[in-house]
Formats: C-alpha cells, sequence, structure tokens
C-alpha cells in the first residue's frame, strides 16, 4: 500500500520513506510542531490564574455596542467553559483603542488608547473589586462614599488612574467623585494600569450604562440587572476582561476560548 511519501535530511545525507508509516511519522511531526507553536504562545498575566472570564467584543474597533460572553473553570490547568446568554454591552462612543500593554497586538493605524479619547481600551486586564452605593457582603467591595472615592483623571497627578480621598487627591486635580454620579451606582473596577506619561486612560469600569444604545466616555456598560450578575459571578475569583474588536480575536491566538 502506498499513501504517502516521507523525507528527512540529517546533515549532508537524506532519507526517503513511503507508505502508512511515513503517514503515521509526518502526524507525529505536524503534532509535536502545533505543540511547540501553543507552548512558545505567550498568553496575557492577567488569563494566569483566572477561574473568570468575560470575553467583551465589538464587531469594529468603532463599534460602540457588543456583546459580553461569560466563561469559568475550575482551576487555570482546566478549558473554560461558556455559561449561559451573551450579555449586550455598550463601550465608549468612539468605540475601542488598544491600550498601552496591549500594543503588541495592534497593527499600523489602530487607534490606541489616550485619556479624553471617548475609547475604552481594548486588550485583557484583570478585574479587581465591585463598588456601590449601598453596603454589599460580596468580597473586596468597595462602598462609594462623597470625597472618599476619588478616581483621579489628572496626568499631573502621582495618583493618575487610582481612587483615593478627594483631600489625598489635592486641590486643583481633576476626577471623578464616583459616589456622585449616579452610573456608578453599581459597577467592578478593572485593572487597567496607569501610565500618566502615555496618558494611557485612566479610572476603566464596568457599570451601569445609561441607554443600550448611548456610549460611555471609555468605560463598558451594560443593564443594571446585569452588573448585578457579573458582580455576583466573579465574587470570589479571580477574574479576568478580555475587550477587543472580533477583527482582532486571533492575535490572540488560543489564550482566549472560541
Amino acid at each position: 500500500m502506498r499513501c504517502f511519501v516521507g523525507e528527512l535530511g540529517l546533515g549532508s545525507k537524506r532519507f526517503v520513506w513511503e507508505g502508512p508509516i511515513a503517514a503515521a511519522i509526518a502526524f507525529g511531526i505536524t503534532v509535536a510542531l502545533a505543540s511547540l507553536s501553543a507552548a512558545a504562545q505567550t498568553c496575557p498575566r492577567a488569563l494566569d490564574r483566572a477561574t473568570r472570564l468575560l470575553v467583551a467584543m465589538t464587531s469594529t474597533p468603532d463599534d460602540k455596542m457588543g456583546r459580553i460572553k461569560l466563561y469559568s473553570r475550575a482551576s487555570a490547568s482546566e478549558r473554560w467553559r461558556a455559561l449561559g446568554s451573551d450579555l449586550p454591552m455598550v463601550v465608549g462612543i468612539k468605540g475601542l483603542a488598544w491600550g498601552w500593554t496591549a500594543q503588541g497586538l495592534a497593527r499600523p493605524g489602530d487607534p490606541m488608547k489616550h485619556e479624553g479619547d471617548k475609547r475604552t481600551p481594548a486588550g485583557v486586564f484583570e478585574i479587581s473589586r465591585p463598588f456601590g452605593f449601598g453596603p454589599s457582603s460580596l468580597p473586596g467591595y468597595l462602598r462609594l462614599r462623597r470625597g472618599a472615592t476619588f478616581c483621579v483623571d489628572d496626568t499631573r497627578s502621582p495618583h493618575y488612574g487610582k481612587i483615593v480621598s478627594r483631600a489625598q487627591a489635592g486641590r486643583g486635580v481633576s476626577g471623578e467623585d464616583m459616589a456622585t454620579i449616579r452610573l456608578y451606582r453599581r459597577g467592578l473596577v478593572v485593572n487597567y494600569p496607569p501610565n500618566a506619561a502615555r496618558r494611557a486612560g485612566s479610572c476603566i469600569f464596568i457599570h451601569v450604562w445609561r441607554r443600550p444604545t448611548s456610549g460611555t466616555l471609555g468605560c463598558i456598560a451594560t443593564s443594571d440587572v446585569n452588573i448585578q450578575r457579573l458582580q455576583t459571578f466573579i465574587s470570589g475569583h479571580r477574574a479576568a476582561l478580555a475587550i477587543l474588536p472580533e477583527t482582532a480575536r486571533d492575535r490572540l491566538g488560543n489564550c482566549l476560548p472560541r
């Protein structure tokens, strides 16, 4: 039986084989190369130990509306499992732009996130803690209080991108007194690393939307009910957020579930 012919070069010598054995050897080489390729791929660190994952996607970088898919796994060594139906969301009014920590995923001409661009940073980030106006028993919950939870968006400040008290931020420093913003009545903090030198964007949250068709100034938003669901979903777990346009999903290879 002759179904495949293979050839292998070793130094100055070359070996030719044929038949079923050749097919088996070729298959083995293909599998080995695929395994090496997968092992060589470096995935974002936020995924390393995460057991909860939100994949938020828009169709293109300029779209402001999209969907959030939820995934879970028992441990970091297991495969992700999809849960339930997608959740509708909105992102920045101008769409998405690559966050500075995800610049390796950007292609020539792609927008890069900067302060005030009304775009949501694309990339993979940790979700740190839930927050809201009222009390809660959720682990790590941040209760917003006037003057006590002020998120700094002033690139001149050493507190850029951090939530501090208004007094700690200092006079003349711009930011958001979170307890005074109705859309922040319930939400999640996205650990988007601040970078004042690059004016790379600050204070990124998942919060309640104004309307299903109204974009944000740079955050992710969905309904109040969905925010409650997301807060419960990540409670007690390491959670990650992957946000990107569908047109760029393949740039993360096998790092994200299909």
